[in-house]
């Protein structure tokens, strides 16, 4: 499965795209971190409703051998092993990064339905993240936000110690 991910990105090496980001959703979310972690061209990852171990693919490794791109990790409160697998994983997280714990939602993909602004706001993150980073790790944040009806709002990362 993984290897599948491999290829996607592969190929797109050869179309010669230099840079990519990754979105994946529940299996998605954990192939994507893995098959990121040996392509410097993959320079930033979203994860929605990662597992820590979803049919034997085993995120925090990768999250941690992801170095210092970028990384954001969304998961609902209403979910709980989402988001217990993503509050770890957020904290075996060395580079820039972001966790978005919502109230509710589900997971995986009901996740992405239920809220109309989640998707744009994952669109607008990948956005601001597109780059590889320009220095070693420099920040750090935790900032789980409750939707209940509002527009998400981006937060800059914060320096970690």
């Amino acid at each position: 499965m993984v290897s599948d991910v491999k290829a996607a990105v592969e190929r797109l090496r050869r179309e010669q795209v230099g840079e990519i980001a990754i979105v994946g959703v529940e299996l998605g979310a954990n192939l994507a971190i893995n098959a990121a972690i040996d392509e410097p061209r993959v320079v930033s990852v979203v994860m929605v409703s990662p597992g820590l171990d979803y049919q034997g693919v085993i995120t925090t490794d990768a999250v941690k051998r992801f170095g210092s791109r970028s990384l954001l990790v969304v998961a609902a409160a209403d979910d709980a092993y989402s988001a217990r697998s993503a509050g770890i994983l957020n904290d075996a997280a060395t580079g820039v990064h972001e966790f978005r714990l919502l109230e509710t939602g589900g997971r995986g993909m009901k996740l992405v339905g239920s809220e109309p602004a989640l998707e744009g706001w994952l669109a607008g993150w990948v956005s601001t993240h597109w780059s590889a980073p320009a220095t070693a790790p420099a920040a750090t944040a935790v900032a789980p936000t409750t939707v209940g009806g509002a527009p998400l709002e981006t937060s800059a990362p914060t320096t970690g110690p």
